[in-house]
Parts: structure tokens; C-alpha cells; sequence
């Protein structure tokens, strides 16, 4: 990208770029306007709200793939033991965005003792 802002700085057009460099002319176009646009090339900062997976919910992660019987509440009462609160629909969410997909309630049968 460095050498499409040089040539383009120093007066070269869009199709002597792309041509010299060997890249597709949509890529230059791209460049530039985003040069003139926001004065810079480098990635900018997606908008919206930030991800709340950080190291606590990776923990989530690692012991719901150790235990796959734990119900959703189950891993929301061990996040709360870390001090990371979560809905139960985000620990969802969070898992299957991780392939974790069979997170359901579990029965317990009960047995009855013969008398």
C-alpha cells in the first residue's frame, strides 16, 4: 500500500499504478480513496459494540468443552465465580460461535429403590 500512496503522491494516475505494480485497478482505487478520505491506509476501527470474549469467557469456553453436561446456568453460576456476568443467551451465543452446539438441559432420572 506504500508504494500505491508514493506513486500516487508524486502525480502517477490510477492506471499507470496498477499497471506498474501488477495489482487490480479496483485495489488502487480503494487505497486512495481511503487515503483521501480518512489521511491514512492502516486499519481503522470497526464500529459497534466491542466483544465481550476476552480471557474470562475463553475460560467458559474451555469448561464447557470439559463438562458438555453443564446446563447454561450451571456455566453462568461458574463466569459469576470469576466476576464476569453474563445472560445466559450471550454464554449461547459465545459457544456457538465456538462450535459448542449441545448445550441443553440434562434429566436426572430418578431411581427408586425396591421396598
Amino acid at each position: 500500500m506504500d508504494l500505491i500512496v508514493e506513486r500516487y503522491q508524486s502525480g502517477e494516475g490510477y492506471k499507470r499504478i496498477f499497471k506498474a505494480l501488477n495489482i487490480p485497478w479496483n485495489t488502487v482505487k480503494t487505497v486512495i480513496i481511503e487515503l483521501r478520505k480518512y489521511g491514512t491506509t492502516e486499519t481503522l476501527l470497526r464500529t459497534g459494540r466491542p466483544s465481550k470474549m476476552d480471557e474470562k469467557t475463553r475460560k467458559l469456553v474451555r469448561e464447557a468443552s470439559k463438562r458438555p453436561k453443564e446446563t447454561l446456568k450451571e456455566l453462568q453460576e461458574i463466569l459469576a465465580g470469576t466476576g464476569c456476568v453474563l445472560h445466559v443467551t450471550t454464554i449461547s451465543c459465545i459457544l456457538h460461535m465456538n462450535g459448542l452446539w449441545s448445550r441443553v438441559f440434562f434429566l436426572q432420572r430418578k431411581t427408586s429403590k425396591p421396598g
